[in-house]
């Protein structure tokens, strides 16, 4: 039997400049926007969103995500299963689906499926495209399950580790940047100015 991994987030249609067209993802909850926010350290450091150094601390490259680089973001696949629910009844399912999706060889043929108007890569084999798009440009509320790999389980520790810092009573200090060293004979770190 295949580990696997329960991810709590929203259903979305993830695109931006670059992709071409949308992703069909859940974003997981632990690295909310508002969570991420809260990140008690500076903006450059490794464990806050967006930078090189975030995933390198984490030993890991953008490119190990199917399509995107965020933590948070899970994008959905074939073989993924997910559960949608009503938001006013979280116990109320609105689908149970083992995903699986058409890719689209070309988003941009005239003969391409869109959803309510944006390019999409890929589509629903078995559920309404329609129903589907109005699901996730509501954001409802979702688990994905996805198979346990090296790359899935990094990026759960990631999500993990930002909801822990963002929940963290007390702020975090700042690590030292790369451009600090200990002043000669004082042991302490200053920032060292001009090239």
């Amino acid at each position: 039997m295949t580990e696997v991994l329960t991810i709590r987030g929203s259903l979305d249609l993830w695109s931006e400049t670059g992709t071409e067209g949308g992703f069909w993802a859940v974003f997981d909850e632990r690295a909310s926007h508002d969570e991420v926010e809260r990140c008690p350290w500076s903006p450059d450091h490794p464990l806050c969103p967006g930078t090189r150094a975030y995933w390198e601390h984490m030993s890991i490259q953008p490119d190990d995500f199917a399509h995107g680089n965020y933590a948070g973001l899970w994008i959905l696949e074939s073989g993924h299963h997910l559960r949608v629910f009503d938001r006013e009844n979280r116990v109320r399912i609105l689908l149970d689906w083992d995903v699986r999706l058409v890719e689209q060889a070309n988003q941009y043929s005239v003969n391409a499926l869109s959803a309510r108007g944006w390019v999409i890569h890929s589509y629903p084999a078995d559920v309404d495209l329609d129903r589907f798009a109005d699901l996730a440009f509501a954001h409802y509320p979702a688990l994905l399950t996805v198979p346990r790999t090296k790359a899935t389980t990094a990026q759960d520790a990631l999500c993990a580790e930002l909801r822990r810092l963002a929940l963290a009573d007390e702020p975090m200090a700042s690590p030292p940047h790369e451009d600090a060293r200990p002043a000669e004979g004082t042991g302490e770190n200053r920032a060292i100015d001009g090239p």
